[in-house]
């Protein structure tokens, strides 16, 4: 999340009028879309607004969303849309605060999680692949246009192929896209990168950014998706799936001029 477009609270409240928002104020985390935090004597909201994707990859989303609800898992909602431009959406706020440094019962809750969404979401249909392999040669391009010696670094992300396990996956489930109140999960959100993909991606990314490169924490995050999954991934799926999350993330982020794709690089020369 974070702001690209900007919001005034008269614009807010002419898009959702009947919320009679008090305040606003912009997030600070993200790059993909913007996302105000909107005030009024109810409580907190989310607004959000779609930069770059399409009208069908929105509606998945929502879609997405409702069914993970109906199943009982802890997400983010569409309460609005606006009728004249539907790239606006007001969202739930989910109560409680992300953990930079999750303890284990923080990392059991949201390995679960995980699990279950993909058990969940296996066969439904998605408008888009998350990590589709023609984007990744583009972004590579850039990348060796910008800086050959840090190319030659990741380039290895295109040959980190996956073929099974496929279902829809969230993609970005970093330690900031969920929220915790006394260390219990109170929600996971930003979905905005989910749909087609593998699960052991998935695995991979969100053990590589809760985990904090511990074994231990490592161990307990695959046994515990295992224990909740009807697909058992091995300790060298784990691997693999973090390797490609930490040189795809470290692409994007270098190419969107974000500094912490070094800490990425560094993680994946220890998973090597």
């Amino acid at each position: 999340m974070g702001v690209k477009t900007l919001l005034t609270l008269e614009k807010a409240n002419s898009l959702f009028s009947q919320y009679a928002f008090k305040t606003i104020e912009p997030t600070k985390d993200g790059i993909s879309d913007t996302t105000y935090l909107a005030f009024n004597s109810e409580g907190s909201h989310v607004i959000k607004y779609y930069e770059n994707a399409t009208y069908k990859e929105i509606d998945a989303e929502e879609r997405l969303l409702e069914n993970l609800r109906h199943y009982g898992l802890k997400v983010n909602f569409v309460l609005a849309e606006n009728k004249d431009n539907k790239r606006w959406k007001l969202f739930s706020y989910i109560d409680g605060k992300s953990i930079l440094r999750p303890n284990f019962l923080e990392i059991r809750q949201i390995a679960i999680f995980l699990a279950k969404m993909h058990m969940f979401c296996k066969s439904n249909v998605s408008v888009k692949d998350v990590f589709d392999i023609k984007k990744i040669k583009e972004e590579l391009q850039v990348l060796k246009s910008k800086n050959i010696k840090i190319y030659h670094q990741i380039k290895e992300v295109e040959r980190i192929k996956f073929s099974k396990n496929i279902g829809i996956i969230h993609g970005d489930l970093f330690t900031d896209n969920a929220k915790f109140l006394s260390s219990k999960l109170s929600g996971v959100y930003d979905f905005a990168k989910a749909g087609r993909g593998s699960f052991i991606q998935d695995v991979g990314i969100t053990a590589l950014s809760w985990t904090s490169g511990s074994l231990a924490k490592r161990a307990y995050f695959l046994k515990c998706y295992n224990s909740a999954s009807k697909v058992k991934l091995s300790k060298k799926e784990l691997n693999s799936g973090m390797r490609f999350g930490a040189l795809y993330y470290a692409m994007s982020r270098f190419n969107g001029k974000r500094l912490n794709y070094r800490e990425l690089l560094k993680k994946y020369r220890d998973l090597v």
